[in-house]
This record gives structure tokens, C-alpha cells and sequence, in this order.
């Protein structure tokens, strides 16, 4: 077992090498064979086992250790032979990156050159190990061999004292550069297929891209991120340039501009504290990479006015029309967006919606917003995880608001903080809250204790929803009685009509997608004994409505349904 990396060149004959428990291979002169620490094996013959432990070795004790670029290298060379048909050399080595310094703040400063760096032992980013072909030994086993005889020479003089010191130093020198571009063609060495990058390296590559866009603010090396990728240095940015027409730190730095463009449009830090979140250790750095990219300094961006807000998310507009801010580009759906129509003219820029968005609206959409050149845009946080959003980053700074984690008023509120109306925000939810208690109080002396719940037939399958959507209008702000543990369902939740059997509401709230599959399963349910039976059937408390707004979970929306459900819950009652 190999207790740091070895590197075998075999010279003359062949023999059948076993690694890990795998099957035997055959290795033969011209090729090498690169172990991992850790590594198990053993070698045979025609004719007996050798094992490593066993083989004959001439090792020098005299270790040696030089420091190049970011690694740091141990390295010993050995001379070995079994048989005089069967004979090999041996170099192993131990590979060492630069740590990356708990506090970044004392480790980079504007004379990042002058910091401590330090080293420790650590995997290698090798692509490939075990046995090499000749045609990718063929470097490695020529320098290999040429460290080797510059090793013999050096200890030869240093035996005879016929050596100078000088001609010593140059030789030790000579021999370390040499060891340094054996190393460099290792980690450059790909498996036999990958003339090109590999099917999965895309794969590997957006990992990388991944990593980078949830870690910028953090110190982030080329090393790291070809160790995610698991390809060499030198091919992961080879790989990555042929993919994305850039260096990945080039990539790195246009991540953390853009966070930096986001944050200042936010407008609530200070320059020094963003350039620090977003990745930027110098800020005096930060601020001529900034203008450099965008034309401008930090301040003067920060500073402009915004009037073209874009919103290329479908469940915000509400929240920007409740605020008074008509959208310069957005979504639009004239047919299910029924409490939306009054505001649709006020937007310049509508970009067609469809219930399933397909990937050539998507385009559509992407090329109408790019030449309206908005000049903020408003995001879900669904966003994020899709594959246009750095194409609408490239547009104009994104502004992400949680989708699931902050509720329809948090949101409200997040909103109004991006487009500097947070006065506003508070004023609506003030009045909104007055109409939602003088709604109560209305319902409360009729429908006080009757369940009510809304049932959607989509498709071939029943939905029951809770607390958002219309849920958090009937169950949190009118506090009306919901027949179901409404609280343990996140969005929403599909059932059977025996369910709807059980909960037997007083009151139900019936949404019927417009599609052949769901009407027809519609006119089955109708039929059945057991919907029936139902005491909101039986009564004539069955609701129709529309989709939309029903459905959505917004100020504008649940205002509309607020200021409607009266109306509709009190026409089935005697008046």
C-alpha cells in the first residue's frame, strides 16, 4: 500500500499489475503508472507474485520539497528492478495546496502579494490515475527520466567533492523546475476518450458555475473549483473557456459585480461593506473593477433613479400595482387574469403568459424585455434555479424575493424596500386591514360556524389548499372555520372525494379548470352518490368560481376576494 503518491516508469519488459481488488492489467515498457495514497496492489509475472513490499528498491533518504505557483511538492526518486526482464522506476511524492485562511479579512489586503501563505498535504486534482498509455506517458516519462539522471549526477559529484557549489545549486535548481513540469503534464493528462470534454463535463462545469454563484462571497481559488469539477487546473480552464467563452475567474468577478449591482440598487450599505459581502477584500480593487465593468462608479449606480421596474415574475405584479408602481415590462394573461385587467394598459411593455410556459415563449419574452432595456427587474426566487437567469442578469440588476419562505404581507413589504415605497406598502396594509375586520364582523353574523372549504377539480385529481392562496384570507385573515387541518399543507394537497365526504362542509367554493379533462371529470363527480349526499349540495351552498384570483396568493387578490366573498356566502342564505 502506497502512503503518498508514486509514480512508476516502466522501463524494459511487462507484468500484470492489480489495483484496489480490480482486474488484472497488463503494464509494459514505454508506459507509467500513477497511484493514489492509500492505494493497495500488487504486481505478478508469468511466473510469481511481486508485491510491493517485496520489489528490490534503491530509494535516495535525501527528501526534497519546492514550493511553485499555489502547490507545494515532496518528491524522492527510486531505481528498481525485480527481474532483469521486468524493471522500473519510482518517484513518489506528496501533493500540497495553499490553505485558504480562516479570516479573510487579515489574510487579503490591498498588498495581497505581501500575505502569509501556507501549505498543506491534500488530494491532487488528477483526471486520471492507474495506468497511462504510452501516448499520454510519453512526456511524463521523459522528464521523469531527466530528473532522475540530473539526481544521479548530483549525488555522483557530491560523492567525488568534484562539484562547486554554484554548479550544485544550479543542478538542484535544474531538477526541481524539471520535477515541477513532470507534475504540471500529470494533472494535464485526460482519460483516452477526451479529445473533447466529456458528455458529463458540462455537468462538472455547472457545478462549478453552482459553487460560484452561492459562494462569491467568499475566497474562491481556480484550484478549488477544478477539484470540484475533478479535472486538472489546466484542463478545467481550458474546458470552461471553451464552454462559456471565459476564464472561471473571469466568471467569478461578473457573479460578484452583479451581486455587488444588486445590493446597491437595495440601497441600504454602505460601498465598503458590499464589496466585502460580494467577494471584494479591497475596496479601492472593488471600486475600479466596477467602473471598469459598468461605466460608472459605485455611488453614481446606486444613486440613479429607477423607473423602468421589469417584473418577470407572474406572482409579484399584484404586489407593485398595490404599491402604485405600474410594471414597465411584465406578464400578462388577458383571459385568467380577471382582476388584473383594469391595470393592463398602464403596462408598456406586456410580455404574453401562458399556463404552461413553453421554451420559445420563454425566448420571446427574454428578447422583448432585453429591448426594453428595464432598468431594475423583479424576481421570485424560483428564478434563480432556471436556466435564463443569467440571461436576465446580463439584462438589468435582479431582485430576488422569497416565494415560500415570507408570506404575502412580508413580501408586500420586501417590494416596497425595492422600489423605495415603503410608505405605501404600510398605508395599504393599514386600510386593508380595516376592510378585512369590517368583513368579519359582517360574516360573523351569518355564517358564524359553518365550515367552508374550496375545492379545485384539476385534471382527474381534487385539490384542497391552506394558508396560502385563498386560504390565507378565509382561515387567517377572516378567520372562518376550515372543515380540515388546514396548517399541515403547504401549498396545496390532492384528495379523493371520500376525503371531501368526511370534512362535509356547510359552504363549498368550487374552482373547475377550463380543459376537456377537467370538466368531463366534473360531470362524473356531479353523479356520484357521495358528492350527492354532501350537506353544501344538499343545501345549495355549491359556489362556482373562477381560477383566478381565487387562486393566487397576493395583496390585489386577496382584497378582490375580501371584498366579494360576502356577497357570495349570503346569497344561499334567506335574506
Amino acid at each position: 500500500m502506497t502512503q503518498c503518491y508514486t509514480l512508476w516508469i516502466i522501463q524494459n519488459g511487462s507484468a500484470w499489475l492489480t489495483l484496489e481488488r480490480q482486474s488484472k492489467i497488463r503494464i509494459t515498457g514505454g508506459q507509467c503508472v500513477l497511484l493514489e495514497p492509500d492505494c493497495h496492489y500488487t504486481i505478478e509475472d508469468a511466473e510469481e507474485e511481486i508485491s510491493s513490499s517485496e520489489s528490490e528498491k534503491y530509494t535516495d533518504s535525501e527528501l526534497y520539497r519546492q514550493e511553485a505557483n499555489s502547490n507545494s511538492t515532496r518528491s524522492t526518486s527510486a531505481n528498481g528492478s525485480q527481474k532483469q526482464s521486468f524493471s522500473w522506476l519510482e518517484i513518489t511524492f506528496d501533493y500540497m495546496g495553499e490553505m485558504e485562511l480562516q479570516d479573510d479579512r487579515t489574510a487579503c489586503t490591498s498588498h495581497s502579494h505581501n500575505r502569509e501563505r501556507r501549505w498543506m498535504t491534500t488530494r491532487a486534482p488528477f483526471a486520471c490515475t492507474g495506468v497511462l498509455s504510452i501516448r499520454q506517458s510519453r512526456e511524463v516519462q521523459r522528464l521523469a527520466l531527466r530528473v532522475f539522471m540530473l539526481r544521479t549526477e548530483m549525488e555522483q559529484q557530491t560523492a567525488s567533492k568534484e562539484s562547486s557549489t554554484n554548479g550544485f545549486n544550479h543542478q538542484g535548481n535544474m531538477e526541481a523546475v524539471l520535477f515541477q513540469h513532470m507534475i504540471h503534464e500529470l494533472l494535464c493528462v485526460q482519460p483516452e476518450a477526451a479529445a473533447k470534454p466529456l458528455p458529463d463535463s458540462d455537468t462538472h462545469l455547472e457545478q462549478t458555475i453552482t459553487y460560484m454563484e452561492q459562494y462569491y462571497g467568499q475566497t474562491i481559488t481556480r484550484n478549488k473549483l477544478a477539484s470540484i469539477a475533478r479535472l486538472s487546473p489546466w484542463y478545467y480552464s481550458t474546458s470552461f473557456q471553451q464552454r462559456y467563452g471565459m476564464s472561471p475567474m473571469t466568471y467569478l468577478n461578473e457573479v460578484r459585480l452583479r451581486r455587488a449591482k444588486e445590493q446597491l440598487v437595495i440601497g441600504k450599505l454602505p460601498v465598503r461593506d458590499i464589496a466585502d459581502q460580494c467577494g471584494f477584500r479591497d475596496e479601492s480593487y472593488f471600486r475600479r473593477r466596477f467602473k471598469t465593468s459598468v461605466g460608472v462608479t459605485p455611488l453614481h449606480f446606486a444613486g440613479q433613479k429607477r423607473e423602468r421596474v421589469a417584473d418577470m415574475s407572474y406572482a409579484y405584479v399584484p404586489h407593485l400595482l398595490a404599491l402604485q408602481v405600474a410594471p414597465y415590462a411584465a406578464m400578462v394573461n388577458e383571459e385568467r387574469d380577471v382582476h388584473r385587467r383594469p391595470y393592463h394598459a398602464s403596462i408598456t411593455v406586456p410580455l404574453p403568459r401562458q399556463r404552461q410556459m413553453t421554451e420559445a415563449l420563454w425566448e420571446h419574452n427574454m428578447k422583448l424585455l432585453a429591448s426594453a432595456a428595464p432598468s431594475v427587474i423583479l424576481c421570485d426566487d424560483g428564478k434563480e434555479r432556471m436556466p435564463y437567469r443569467q440571461q436576465l442578469e446580463q439584462i438589468a440588476p435582479c431582485l430576488y424575493v422569497p416565494w415560500k419562505q415570507l408570506d404575502w404581507r412580508s413580501q408586500l413589504r420586501q417590494v416596497a424596500e425595492y422600489v423605495h415605497h415603503e410608505s405605501t406598502a404600510s398605508l395599504w396594509l393599514e386600510r386593508y386591514e380595516q376592510s378585512i375586520h369590517a368583513v368579519r364582523q359582517q360574516l360573523e353574523r351569518t355564517v358564524a360556524g359553518d365550515s367552508i372549504m374550496l375545492l379545485r377539480i384539476t385534471g382527474e385529481q381534487l385539490a384542497v389548499y391552506g394558508r396560502r392562496n385563498v386560504g390565507a384570507v378565509l382561515y387567517d385573515d377572516l378567520q372562518l372555520h376550515c372543515p380540515y387541518d388546514s396548517e399541515t399543507i403547504e401549498v396545496e394537497h390532492i384528495i379523493e372525494l371520500d376525503f371531501v365526504e368526511q370534512c362535509d362542509p356547510h359552504h363549498l367554493l368550487l374552482v373547475i379548470d377550463q380543459e376537456p379533462i377537467a370538466i368531463a371529470h366534473w360531470e362524473r363527480i356531479r353523479q356520484d352518490e357521495r358528492w350527492l349526499e354532501l350537506t353544501a349540495v344538499r343545501t345549495g351552498r355549491v359556489h362556482r368560481l373562477s381560477e383566478m384570483p381565487w387562486l393566487e396568493y397576493s395583496p390585489l387578490a386577496h382584497q378582490w376576494i375580501a371584498e366579494r366573498l360576502p356577497s357570495i356566502l349570503l346569497s344561499s342564505y334567506p335574506s
